[in-house]
């Protein structure tokens, strides 16, 4: 018997491809049987480990923070010797808040939740199974104060904690405010964290601190008819409810959660201009604030999206991107930058700018549950002008990158993700150019705004980007998909944006693997979003490392190919060539 050929330590490239044994050449035996060219064109690289990979260390990353959290959260928890403090809400016992709440997972059936009769609102029965300490809601408080203040200025922190401390046994929206905030707070800030947690089957003691907050301003909420209340406290614990469940992926309940902040405002008339005139001023800029927030938070597109125009309906993130229909229109008035309201403070142009740039965006898109459709409308090449010209006289460009780097951030991702919105609306209806100069008309807008953001993401710190949270996932994977549209059309881009904007341009795969990790900076690895954004590519057949259907097992190990595609970008998150 003939004694079978070893593997060669180089194979050609038709078996390197095909994973066969190749017995050397050239031509090989199985190139030779095929009848294909046997060529050994591919450079042969090292075998084994090339070091780690990014996204392990992202993950050595995030449980070196859940350990941190955790030891923070023991700390701060800890039963006091002595008797309640001043300091401790009747919330607190003497027993840790975490022995509590594992007992309570085991004595309990899970049908048991949010109505359960043995949780108490403030004290009143069951103080063993109560909520957490009053240490604990000042110590989110305070971070929203520092850190979050002005994504949303509408929240009186010193003023809640006072009303926390005083612990008026009628004063339930106190809590279930305080409870929503800090609630949103952890999901805003630590939404990888979090996402890591759930996706290897583990509740961290921060997933149920921040659930706790939630189910605790649930609760409360549901003792004490608030739907009849009328205070600004309610439509604010909604408002901020429905941030925390759709930064945790629940859309159900988060649509529940915004359409109940609408419909707050709507009973109070805030959607109507004259309210606002007979209002007191500090009441009439915190009103004007909060119908703001609200209004940009239901329009403006986040997941896969689209719209336009100006002062139509303005930009409603989560309702249009869900698929839900928008309910407010804009208003001709606009909070002042010089008004101090007590324990807010003011507004920085960023605030305005924000709301302004979602009234550019027009209900003539609509979004399905994957892709982007047009709807109907003759009066397209209307709409596309006007949208234009508004965009022409906003004065982003000019301001934007004058704001401090958070606000940039925000600011400048928007106006470049509308940029795409308008683009795509017009891929639809026009025929377009391969001129640069042409704006919404030139095929190659996404490879240039997507070169855009990772410039600024470059010039920026991770927390400014992660800061965000949700909103930012959205308008990048919105970026990033229109760059995978555009690099199916030309799998064989040459490389980055030349100045003159002539020609294809450079770089394009380097770009689009750069939004890929501010994806996974923000959401982690488990976003929705990077899953997406992956099988898109897969789609049409990009290079990607990695990927899955959503929801399914581990893949296989992956390959020596894999690995190296999956290291790009590695030791820096945003290639120092965009800078």
């Amino acid at each position: 018997m003939q004694k079978r050929k070893t593997r060669v330590s180089n194979p050609c490239d038709g078996c390197s491809l095909r994973r066969v044994r190749c017995n050397g050449g050239p031509p090989c035996t199985e190139c030779w049987k095929r009848s294909l060219e046997c060529t050994f064109l591919r450079v042969p690289r090292k075998r084994g480990p090339k070091g780690p990979r990014m996204s392990t260390s992202n993950k050595i990353v995030q449980y070196q923070e859940q350990i941190r959290n955790d030891q923070e959260f023991q700390s701060s928890t800890e039963s006091p010797k002595t008797p309640q403090t001043p300091l401790e809400s009747p919330l607190s016992t003497g027993e840790d808040w975490q022995v509590r709440q594992r007992r309570r997972q085991f004595s309990r059936p899970q049908s048991s939740s949010l109505d359960s009769p043995q949780l108490s609102p403030l004290g009143t029965q069951g103080h063993d199974n109560a909520n957490l300490p009053l240490r604990l809601y000042i110590k989110y408080l305070t971070k929203f104060k520092d850190c979050l203040i002005w994504v949303w200025p509408i929240v009186d922190i010193d003023s809640l904690v006072s009303r926390l401390v005083r612990n008026s046994p009628d004063d339930y929206e106190a809590y279930a405010l305080a409870g929503a905030v800090c609630a949103t707070v952890i999901a805003q800030l630590r939404l990888s964290q979090l996402r890591f947690s759930k996706q290897n089957g583990s509740m961290s003691d921060l997933n149920d601190i921040a659930e706790s907050f939630a189910r605790h301003a649930q609760y409360l909420r549901d003792q004490h008819s608030y739907r009849e209340s009328e205070s600004i406290d309610s439509l604010l614990t909604a408002f901020f409810l429905h941030i925390y469940f759709a930064n945790t992926e629940r859309i159900r309940a988060g649509a529940m959660y915004l359409h109940e902040a609408i419909a707050q405002l709507s009973l109070q008339n805030l959607h109507r201009p004259e309210t606002f005139d007979q209002l007191p001023n500090e009441q009439r800029e915190l009103m004007l604030r909060i119908f703001w927030l609200v209004f940009v938070t239901e329009r403006p597109p986040e997941n896969e999206l689209g719209e336009a125009s100006i002062a139509d309906s303005s930009s409603r993130t989560f309702c249009v991107q869900n698929g839900f229909p928008t309910c407010l229109s804009p208003i001709q008035d606009w909070p002042s930058l010089d008004c101090l309201i007590p324990g807010i403070g003011g507004l920085d142009p960023s605030f305005q700018m924000l709301a302004q740039l979602f009234t550019l965006l027009d209900d003539n898109l609509l979004m399905t549950r994957e892709r982007l459709t047009p709807k109907s409308d003759p009066r397209t090449e209307d709409n596309l002008y006007r949208g234009v010209s508004a965009m022409a006289e906003c004065s982003v460009s000019a301001i934007g990158p004058t704001l401090p780097e958070i606000q940039r951030v925000n600011v400048m991702v928007t106006w470049n993700w509308i940029h795409i919105l308008w683009w795509q609306y017009a891929l639809r209806h026009y025929q377009m150019s391969s001129n640069m100069d042409d704006a919404m008309l030139s095929m190659l807008r996404p490879a240039s705004v997507a070169h855009e953001t990772v410039q600024l993401f470059s010039s920026v710190s991770k927390q400014a980007i992660q800061t965000h949270g949700y909103g930012m996932e959205l308008k990048i994977f919105r970026i990033a998909d229109s760059l995978v549209d555009l690099l199916a059309c030309n799998r064989r881009l040459p490389s980055g944006p030349r100045p003159t904007g002539t020609g294809m341009l450079l770089g394009a795969r380097d770009t689009l693997h750069a939004l890929q990790s501010a994806l996974i900076l923000i959401g982690g690895e488990e976003s929705l979003f990077h899953k997406k954004l992956q099988l898109f590519m897969a789609e049409v057949q990009l290079p990607v490392p990695n990927v899955r259907p959503i929801g399914l097992a581990d893949p296989e190990a992956a390959t020596d190919d894999d690995e190296d595609e999956r290291n790009v970008g590695e030791n820096q998150l945003f290639p120092q060539c965009y800078i």
